[in-house]
This record gives C-alpha cells, sequence and structure tokens, in this order.
C-alpha cells in the first residue's frame, strides 16, 4: 500500500511536467474525436456544449470507468465531452497532489481547445472524494477552470467513520472479501494519518467531511455550485453479502453531508438514493457501482442553464 502511494505521487508528479508540456502543443478537435494517452481519454463532441470529467476508483484505471460507466454511451451527441482520469489510488489529496492535478486538467483544455464556461467533475468511489476537493480547490483559485457542479458516486467522504467502520467489519463480519478490504483501509489509513482518536487533526485536514463535527472547510466552496450525491444502500444485499448496517455505509456518510451541505448552499443539493440499480458490467449485482448514476436525469443535470 505505501508503495502504491508513493508510485501515485511520482505518477502526478509526472502528469504536472506531461501537462506543462501540452499547453505548449495545442491539438485542436476535429468532430467525434477520441484522443487517446498514457492518463487521460477524451471523447470530444462535435460541438461541445459542456465538458464532464470523470475520476475512477482507488483500484481502477480510465478504462474500468468506460466499461462501468454505460450513461457515456452516445454522450457526445447530446453536446457533451468527456475526460477521463487515471488518477487513482487516492482517499484524499495534498496540497501539491491539487495543484498537480489541478493543472493537468487545465492543460488538457488548453491543449485540446475545449470551452471551460461549464465544466462539471465526477467521480466513483474514492474518485468521489477526489473530485470534491479537487473541484474545491479549483474554484478558490481565480485561474483556474471553476466547474459548475460535481457528482460522487458511493463514495466514502469520511475518513473517520472509513476507519471506525471498518474496524467494525474486522470485529463482526465473517465475510471474507469485506474484512481483507477492512484490513487495507485500516493499513493505509494508519501509516498516513494515523488511529483518528490520537490524529483527529490530520483526519480534519484531509476529509472531505466529518459527521463528528459537520465539519465542511476542506469543500466550502461546493456551497456555490450544484451537487448530486449517488448511492444505493441496498440493505438486503449489505447483510447477506458483508454483513454491514446502514450506519457502516457510504451512503449514511453522504445523506448526513447532504442534510449539512443542503441549509448552507446558494444552489441545487440532492442526495440520490436508488433501488435495484446496481450493477456491474459483467450483469453481477452490485450496489457500490457507476450503474446508479441515470443518464437521463444526469443530461439534464450537465445541460441545463444554471
Amino acid at each position: 500500500m505505501k508503495q502504491q502511494q508513493q508510485w501515485t505521487s511520482l505518477i502526478l508528479y509526472c502528469l504536472f511536467i506531461i501537462g506543462i508540456q501540452a499547453c505548449r502543443e495545442s491539438v485542436p478537435l476535429n468532430p467525434n474525436t477520441i484522443v487517446h494517452d498514457s492518463q487521460y481519454r477524451l471523447l470530444a463532441a462535435p460541438q461541445t456544449q459542456t465538458v464532464l470529467v470523470l475520476l475512477p476508483c482507488f483500484s481502477c484505471s480510465m478504462q474500468h470507468t468506460e466499461e462501468e460507466a454505460l450513461f457515456l454511451k452516445n454522450l457526445t451527441e447530446s453536446g457533451i465531452s468527456t475526460i477521463l482520469l487515471n488518477i487513482n489510488q487516492k482517499l484524499w489529496l495534498e496540497k501539491s497532489d491539487k495543484l498537480m492535478c489541478a493543472q493537468f486538467l487545465q492543460n488538457i483544455f488548453l491543449r485540446h481547445q475545449l470551452p471551460a464556461d461549464k465544466v462539471f467533475i465526477g467521480g466513483f468511489s474514492s474518485g468521489g472524494n477526489v473530485a470534491l476537493l479537487l473541484t474545491n480547490y479549483m474554484l478558490k483559485q481565480p485561474q483556474m477552470i471553476h466547474p459548475k457542479g460535481v457528482f460522487v458516486v458511493d463514495s466514502p467522504i469520511d475518513l473517520v467513520q472509513l476507519y471506525e467502520n471498518s474496524q467494525q467489519t474486522l470485529q463482526h463480519s465473517s465475510v471474507e472479501v469485506a474484512c481483507t478490504e477492512a484490513q487495507e483501509v485500516i493499513q493505509l489509513l494508519s501509516q498516513k494519518l494515523g488511529d483518528p482518536t490520537e490524529n483527529f487533526a490530520n483526519y480534519s485536514r484531509y476529509s472531505p467531511f466529518l459527521l463528528q463535527n459537520g465539519n465542511l472547510s476542506n469543500i466550502e466552496q461546493l456551497k456555490n455550485i450544484k451537487v448530486r450525491l449517488y448511492t444505493e444502500p441496498a440493505l438486503e444485499w449489505q447483510q447477506k453479502a458483508r454483513q454491514r448496517t446502514y450506519k457502516e455505509l457510504n451512503a449514511y456518510m453522504l445523506e448526513k453531508l447532504y442534510t449539512t451541505l443542503k441549509p448552507q448552499s446558494k444552489s441545487a443539493v440532492e442526495f440520490i438514493q436508488t433501488h435495484n440499480k446496481g450493477v456491474r458490467a459483467d450483469g453481477s449485482i452490485h450496489p457500490h457501482s457507476w450503474s446508479i448514476v441515470d443518464r437521463e436525469s444526469l443530461l439534464q443535470w450537465l445541460l441545463a442553464d444554471s
């Protein structure tokens, strides 16, 4: 896990360098262009009205996003260009990560002469954490692209809760896959941030949101833009397949963020709880999936005037 994080930091640095070079080499797009790059994939609309940027989960890639996010099919026909990023292995962002990721994204827009007046960022699982933190950072920078909205798909936005949920799983679950995942999460958080009971300040510094004190300081700029929080609790599936209760789910964290953010927001904040939508590309039932995002509803949200 530690080695993975080191590689991710190196990759982000490389992205920054590549991005600087990219902005020197402007590449105008022809209609329906598909750009393949080792760290991003661009599906360009004939006439771009909106640009959607998507981030993968912790262990996922942009190829995984394209395979699983079925709402991407024919999205270009609606005037939406999509940038799939390969930035992963992140549950939070260091300050340097934010700068490098934002600059890399900015340079993709410059390189391909994409319109930057209507940009949305979305992320799946840990990619949602990155989406929230990156969007917040960009909104604070006068020279950066300012996204009009952000959405997350079943993201573990409270790192303290994630740590405690993982402990609960190890203590009470007999499901091997759940316990393995919980061990990996605790190992990562312990190595990087420490035990939250002793190092709460670290969690407060990096977590997008904290239920314990309702802290929104790391995503305060999101009060000014549209926000969507997608989740599918699937309580029966969770109990049978993972032996988890509602309070141990990402859905619970997202609901609490919604109730905290909505009263303070100047724009629309939506908590979208789906039912029986979670299906992976291979046909397996799983509520933690890109498939819970309804295509038509997302299209309306992306193309709306405000």
